[in-house]
């Protein structure tokens, strides 16, 4: 019972995966460096997700209304805000989002800092809410 007990552990631990997001500062450092827990807008296959349309007049306008959007939701806090960029985490997720005045996009990655074996990226989960309340001007 004890060694099944420690295998299991042992298991656990082995399969748990640890990612570390480094902040971007440029458009074409915004793909996912691994495919596992990670999404962008501009990956492809399953690591993809839908970007968002600027809803704003800029890029500034479109961070800020994002920016009072995520202090809304629980447990979320603001790393970084800068006027195209943003770089939030909720828990052990870690989403960034970067607009592009001259794409009307605003791109997004995101990443699950650690997850173990039943693990799930919930990433996209968040990201679909914040999509829904920045498309209905929830701010």
């Amino acid at each position: 019972m004890i060694r099944t007990l420690f295998l299991l552990s042992l298991l656990l631990l082995v399969s748990c995966k640890e990612f570390a997001i480094k902040t971007s500062t440029a458009l074409e450092s915004f793909k996912c460096p691994q495919e596992e827990n990670c999404l962008s807008s501009l990956n492809s296959g399953k690591s993809q997700i839908l970007h968002f349309k600027m809803m704003g007049e800029d890029e500034i306008q479109n961070i800020l209304n994002l920016s009072k959007l995520v202090k809304s939701l629980p447990d979320t806090r603001i790393e970084k805000l800068d006027k195209n960029y943003l770089y939030i985490t909720k828990g052990k997720v870690h989403i960034e989002f970067m607009a592009s005045q001259k794409e009307r996009k605003i791109h997004i990655r995101s990443q699950v800092s650690k997850t173990g074996l039943f693990g799930e990226d919930k990433g996209k989960g968040i990201i679909v809410e914040i999509r829904f309340k920045f498309y209905q001007n929830d701010y």
